[in-house]
C-alpha cells in the first residue's frame, strides 16, 4: 500500500477514532482516514464530508473548503431544542438568535428568530450562499 504521494506506508498502527473519524498512525504522524487517502488539503482549506458521515470517505463525498464553510455543514448540538443552530427559547418567554458571539436579538416568535439567523448567515457567508 502507498500514500497519495506514492511513498510506501510504513509503520501503520491500528485504527483509532478522532471525533468520530477513523484515524491511524503512520510512523509518528496521526492521520484521519480522509487525510491519509487524499493527502492534506490545500493551504487554508480542510476536508469536509458532504453527507456528514465520517465513515464515508469516498472521493465524491469529500470536498476541500475553508473552515467556516465546514462548520456550517455540521449537525445541531445534542442540546439544541429548536432544531436551528443559533436559535433558542430563553426563560420560556422569548426566542434568542445569535451567530457565533454576535447577539442578533430577542423575538416573540420562533419564525422571527429563524429569519434573523438566516439573514445574518446570508450576510456573513454571502459568497458561499451564492454557490449553494
Amino acid at each position: 500500500m502507498t500514500t497519495t504521494t506514492g511513498k510506501p506506508c510504513r509503520g501503520i498502527r491500528g485504527a483509532s477514532s478522532t471525533g468520530g473519524y477513523p484515524a491511524t498512525a503512520a510512523g509518528r504522524q496521526s492521520l484521519t482516514l480522509h487525510q491519509f487517502l487524499l493527502g492534506p488539503a490545500l493551504s487554508g482549506l480542510e476536508w469536509d464530508h458532504k453527507d456528514r458521515d465520517p465513515l464515508n470517505n469516498r472521493r465524491e463525498n469529500l470536498q476541500a473548503v475553508p473552515h467556516h464553510v465546514n462548520m456550517k455543514n455540521k449537525r445541531a448540538y445534542h442540546n439544541n431544542t429548536s432544531g436551528v443552530p443559533g436559535v433558542c427559547l430563553a426563560q420560556q418567554r422569548y426566542w434568542l438568535a445569535r451567530i457565533g458571539d454576535r447577539h442578533l436579538g430577542c423575538f416573540d416568535s420562533f419564525e422571527e428568530a429563524v429569519a434573523a439567523r438566516r439573514a445574518a448567515e446570508r450576510e456573513l457567508w454571502k459568497d458561499e450562499c451564492k454557490n449553494s
